[in-house]
């Protein structure tokens, strides 16, 4: 579970601001901006993790699990899931995850740079 907890702190500080900022400028926020924003990202993360060998590794260690996103102060969770090599991204709150990360988008960022 560590594993996963470190290689979702490994996304990227601005990858990770670009939902967070697109969210917060959204005063209409509704699904489709949302969708619009999640499918921004995972690409995002997937071409990163696709040019590094290191992260394809750590991705592949972690397929088949889950990581929920919990952004307080914000109407959305985002759930992680680690596929063999990329990351899927979704708003589902049916699947239980296997860990949450909960926190400010301010604190997520803060925790993503330190590591």
């Amino acid at each position: 579970m560590q594993a996963l907890i470190s290689a979702a702190t490994t996304i990227s500080a601005a990858a990770l601001s670009l939902c967070i900022v697109g969210i917060n400028f959204s005063r209409s926020f509704n699904t489709l901006t949302l969708a619009m924003l999640l499918t921004a990202l995972e690409s995002t993360l997937n071409r990163n993790i696709a040019s590094s060998s290191s992260a394809r590794s750590l991705c592949a260690q972690l397929a088949g699990k889950s990581l929920r996103l919990q952004l307080s102060g914000l109407p959305v969770e985002i759930l992680l899931c680690a596929e063999a090599e990329r990351i899927q991204l979704s708003t589902n709150a049916v699947l239980v995850a296997d860990a949450t990360l909960s926190g400010s988008p301010i604190g997520l960022l803060t925790l993503a740079q330190q590591t």
